[in-house]
């Protein structure tokens, strides 16, 4: 922390910066899933497996992190930041974990596993990049009473792709909880509860009206807010601002349309394909981008991923199974024919 930091949250009565990027893992400042952890402890206790699914930025790694608070006295929870590459590294964090001390093949970890009596769960982030060797590992393990497997993925997993990967994995899925969007009264007092947890006062040094602008252009998306915030921190430690109001937020909106835009330049050709297909499609399915791109099921989908991670895509429920795809406002609002023939650099 630099001089002029140490100095400004001094002034506000901060402890340090709440805003940090970082996936939290402390249940009580994480705002809007009630429902969801209350059927996820009753999941684990009942020793399914369990797909939590929601758009990127949603808050799905700090609901694995709330779990693994929550069961640390009395379950063994092992939290995976990504899905292993390999078997073998996904028998060595459970080894270590165990404190097994010798090198175990995946049938001897099995059949240690069967006669341990500690209950266990696997929290493995990032599922949607599972790849096949390590699912049919997980689906062996799975088939144990004592193991408890949570994923988390990006909207389409469950449907879209992991049957494509290991179908006898996604039957034994027991339940999808699918994370919606925070309402504007979640998001304000989502940025409350973490102003107060290092000390603040309400939403202090923020005004009322700047918590709702953040919670209006946020659309709902705990990460998006977080940015929002921190970067009006940052405005205000620079400028030596003492009161946060829409002025301040309104200066970093103002530049993100040309962030917007220098993303779509950096991307790849495929994922410039779909996005020039919103251009006529207000929404996209996994289906659609398979025929117009000609590829094959799972790199529709993976093409979609990669534009929800750079967070220019969000998803929804469709009607019946699976998911559609549509860009986030941002996008929607500047992709223009302008944007898809110079910027892009497509002719349609």
């Amino acid at each position: 922390m630099s001089s002029e930091e140490f100095e400004w949250f001094e002034k506000i009565n901060w402890s340090k910066n709440p805003f940090q990027l970082s996936p939290i893992g402390k249940p009580d400042l994480v705002v809007g899933f009630d429902e969801e952890f209350q059927l996820l402890e009753n999941y684990i206790r009942l020793g399914y497996d369990v797909i939590i699914e929601g758009p990127y930025g949603s808050g799905k790694t700090s609901l694995l992190l709330c779990l693994e608070t929550i069961f640390k006295d009395n379950r063994l929870p092992i939290f995976f930041y990504a899905p292993p590459e390999s078997v073998a590294e996904l028998i060595q964090i459970i080894s270590m974990e165990l404190k097994l001390n010798d090198e175990v093949s995946p049938q001897v970890l099995y059949h240690k596993l069967r006669r341990s009596d500690d209950k266990i769960i696997l929290l493995i982030d990032e599922a949607h990049d599972l790849n096949f060797n390590v699912a049919k590992m997980l689906r062996g393990l799975s088939d144990l009473l004592n193991i408890s497997i949570i994923y988390s993925a990006l909207n389409g997993f469950s449907f879209d792709k992991l049957p494509k990967i290991l179908n006898t994995l996604a039957d034994r899925v027991q339940e999808i909880i699918y994370l919606d969007l925070l309402s504007e009264e979640e998001v304000i007092l989502a940025i409350k509860k973490r102003i107060e947890d290092v000390g603040g006062n309400e939403v202090s040094p923020f005004t009322e009206d700047a918590i709702k602008f953040i919670a209006k252009v946020s659309e709902g998306a705990p990460r998006e807010a977080i940015k929002l915030c921190s970067a009006a921190i940052a405005l205000a430690i620079r400028d030596s601002i003492f009161e946060i109001g829409v002025d301040v937020l309104e200066k970093i909106t103002r530049r993100r349309p040309s962030e917007i835009v220098r993303k779509l330049q950096r991307l790849g050709a495929r994922e410039k394909q779909v996005i020039k297909l919103f251009v006529s499609h207000p929404v996209i399915t996994t289906g659609l981008v398979k025929d117009e791109l000609s590829v094959s099921s799972q790199a529709s989908y993976n093409v979609i991923a990669r534009l929800m991670e750079k967070e220019l895509v969000t998803s929804r429920e469709a009607e019946g199974r699976g998911n559609e795809y549509l860009p986030v406002g941002l996008v929607k609002r500047i992709l223009t024919q302008e944007i898809v023939n110079d910027i892009l650099r497509l002719n349609i």
